[in-house]
């Protein structure tokens, strides 16, 4: 039980730094093609902990009336992690209108922060509400 526990903090530990911590110049540009939905998408590697870690952020576009956003995190397998042997972790998002225009009120201090974090940052509130967007591991 501790060693699961114990994966457990690790994995989410891992997947905050993944967010969090993008080498890429998908700042601004990326930004504004979100608040306006327009498809785009950016892959970058990653190494953390001595693991590559591939990344993929995407906007879909207009989807019933909500933008969609997706991140994709491709991890190696680790035995005894969660996710039943799955290698991404998914992060789907469904944005209104209303939120791409908070995205948009934000974006001049959003502009201020490095580059790669940026999006991160624009995209953050929403991951977390609860209700706009759904994590799930996915093979």
């Amino acid at each position: 039980m501790k060693k699961v526990v114990i994966g457990i903090v690790v994995v989410a530990g891992v997947f905050m730094l993944i967010l969090f911590n993008s080498n890429s110049n998908s700042g601004d540009d990326a930004v504004s093609k979100l608040i306006k939905c327009k498809k785009f998408e950016i892959t970058e590697e990653q190494e953390i902990f001595g693991q590559k870690v591939s990344t993929t952020r995407t906007v879909k576009g207009w989807k019933n009336g909500k933008c969609v956003y997706q991140f994709v995190a491709n991890t190696p397998k680790i035995k005894g992690m969660p996710g039943g042997g799955a290698t991404k972790r998914v992060t789907s998002c469904n944005l209104t209108k209303a939120q791409l225009k908070e995205i948009e009120a934000n974006s001049k201090v959003i502009s201020e922060l490095p580059k790669e974090y940026q999006l991160a940052s624009a995209t953050k509130k929403y991951i977390y509400d609860g209700k706009t967007c759904e994590e799930y591991w996915a093979k």
